[in-house]
This record gives structure tokens, C-alpha cells and sequence, in this order.
């Protein structure tokens, strides 16, 4: 791999090999891996997600088993990129900041330059996914736009004209796709991000709606009395979820109701089958013991008291008619 650095020369925030060190610097502006959950283009992430990373004042260190993947493969998608498209790659890592101090981040997985290599060379930013998800370069259907997204991000933070994605499926399948910046998309998108962060971040105000994950982490108790208005679009997905209940509901009755036909023609048979292929069992579970906790918190409350452990409050959400 060959050495070249961006063109407008951002400011560098951290540059050193330390996972910790880097996810405190991050924090203090919007990056590539967040622009796309700002905008509402990620199916992983939202806006309310991104807020809480960067209002917290811990730092979320966990690595899943797939970001660690991504990490360990992200030079063999590199070096494969660099032979298939004949493009010079020089190694990444830095955390940049955009020249004129606005919040705007950016760690390119590489740099780019064509071959080559020439005292003033066109730098452009390296993306690299490891994936499942199987879809053909020129399918544009399917084509993940949160990709897209925060490759277009890390071109306006770095000055860049161009840049590539190159993504590894299923642990053998290559692709990759070259792409010019595109200067309307990235002017919208920072004027959100900074609305984001001016609106939100600074003040310490979580955005509304829109939170994809666990809110009953983020909000784990009501306020008694409280109450939210539905708003035109809220209440077209409020009917749509009773909707939903409803047929599932149906959906269940009908289920119910072939199972016990099923049982009927089964008899005392544990299973019926097509062509030697088992399609469905019934079988007789094996009895066990039970404890009854109510007898035994009334006679014995000392041995229930001992052993009883207690339960997290959570809040159950129930549609109303």
C-alpha cells in the first residue's frame, strides 16, 4: 500500500491506535457511521440512537461479533479492492474534523489515489462492508443507501471528490462500486447534522420519535397524568399496529383451529409425514415439579423471603379501543 494524504487537509482529532481514545474523540462531532441514522436511512439506527451516544457520559466500547468481523476483514477488502480495481490504497484510521471547525467527523476506512502515484495525487475514501446481505452491484433496488451515505459524508468532511465501496458477502462474493461526490446530497446532509447537533446534542434534548431498539431502556417509567398528542402520521401507524393485532389475532384463531383438525386425524400417532418428511408432531410432554411460590410465601415467608429475587419494573404497552 502506497502513502498520500487528503487534499483539503482536515484537522486531524485523533490519529493514535487506542479503540478507546478514538471513541472519546468521536464524540465530539457527527461521523460517517451516524449521518445515515440522522438522516432516517439506516434500518439498524435512528436519530434518538445517535443522541444517546454522544449525550452519555460513558463510552460504549462493546464490540459484537460482527463489528469485530468487519474490523479483522476490513484489510483483505482493502488489498482485494486495490487488485481488482487496479487503485492505490494507503491505510486509514485517522479521525478527521471538516477545515472550518463546523462538528462534522470522519474516519475513511482507506485512501485512494489513482497509479500512478504523482506529487499531487486525487485522493478519494475507501469504504469497506462485510456483509450478508447478497445483492449484485447494479441492483440499485437493493443496494444499501446507508452505504451510501456515509461514503458521501466522509467525501465532504475530507475535501474528496470520489471514493469506492467495496464489500465482501458471505465471506467470498466481491463487489465494489465507484462513486463521484455528490455536492447537494452532503450540503443537505450537514445542514441536518448540524441542526442535530445545535438542536439537540448541545442542549440535551432528545429527538422525537423515530427510536429503533430497546425504548423502554430509554424510558423505563411513565409519568402519571402524561400525555402525547398523535400527530397526523403517529396516528396512521397507531391505526396500522390495531390493524395488525387484529388480523394476527385472527391469524391465531385459524391456527388453533387446523391444529386441533390435525389432531383429530393424528389420533395417538407422534407424528404425520409426506413422503417420509416430517411435517408436524404431537407429542406428550414429561411431567415435572412445581413450587408453588404463593403457598409458600403464606407458610413459610422466611424461606420464600430468602430466596425470592426481584424482578426489573417494565413498562407494558396495551392498544386501547
Amino acid at each position: 500500500m502506497s502513502s498520500a494524504t487528503t487534499k483539503a487537509s482536515p484537522i486531524v482529532l485523533h490519529s493514535g491506535g487506542d479503540r478507546e481514545g478514538w471513541l472519546k474523540a468521536r464524540k465530539q462531532g457527527v461521523g460517517g457511521s451516524d449521518i445515515a441514522a440522522i438522516l432516517g436511512m439506516s434500518p439498524y439506527a435512528s436519530a434518538v440512537n445517535v443522541y444517546m451516544e454522544k449525550a452519555a457520559d460513558s463510552i460504549a466500547s462493546i464490540e459484537s461479533p460482527h463489528m469485530k468481523a468487519g474490523t479483522v476483514l476490513e484489510s483483505a477488502i482493502a488489498d482485494w479492492f486495490e487488485e481488482e480495481a487496479g487503485i492505490g490504497v494507503t491505510e486509514g484510521g485517522v479521525l478527521y474534523q471538516i477545515t472550518d471547525g463546523r462538528p462534522f467527523l470522519s474516519t475513511p476506512d482507506r485512501l485512494l489515489h489513482r497509479l500512478p502515484l504523482t506529487e499531487s495525487p486525487d485522493i478519494g475514501i475507501l469504504e469497506c462492508k462485510n456483509t450478508t446481505i447478497n445483492f449484485d452491484a447494479d441492483d440499485s433496488e437493493k443496494f444499501p443507501m446507508h452505504w451510501y451515505a456515509q461514503l458521501q459524508w466522509n467525501l465532504g468532511v475530507t475535501g474528496s471528490k470520489w471514493g469506492a465501496l467495496a464489500w465482501l458477502t458471505n465471506g467470498w462474493k466481491f463487489q465494489w462500486l465507484e462513486f463521484e461526490a455528490n455536492d447537494e446530497f452532503i450540503q443537505e446532509a450537514q445542514a441536518v447534522a448540524l441542526s442535530f447537533w445545535n438542536d439537540h446534542v448541545i442542549p440535551r434534548k432528545i429527538p422525537t420519535g423515530g427510536f429503533i431498539g430497546d425504548a423502554g431502556a430509554l424510558f423505563p417509567r411513565h409519568v402519571e397524568g402524561k400525555t402525547v398528542e398523535a400527530a397526523p402520521a403517529l396516528l396512521e401507524r397507531i391505526f396500522r399496529g390495531k390493524e395488525i393485532a387484529e388480523e394476527l389475532k385472527q391469524l391465531k384463531e385459524e391456527e388453533e383451529a387446523i391444529k386441533e383438525e390435525i389432531k383429530g386425524c393424528m389420533e395417538d400417532a407422534e407424528a404425520v409425514v409426506y413422503d417420509g418428511i416430517p411435517l408436524a408432531t404431537w407429542k406428550a410432554k414429561a411431567g415435572y415439579d412445581k413450587v408453588d411460590s404463593k403457598l409458600l410465601k403464606t407458610e413459610q415467608p422466611d424461606i420464600w423471603r430468602q430466596y425470592a429475587r426481584p424482578t426489573k419494573p417494565a413498562r407494558e404497552f396495551r392498544w386501547k379501543q
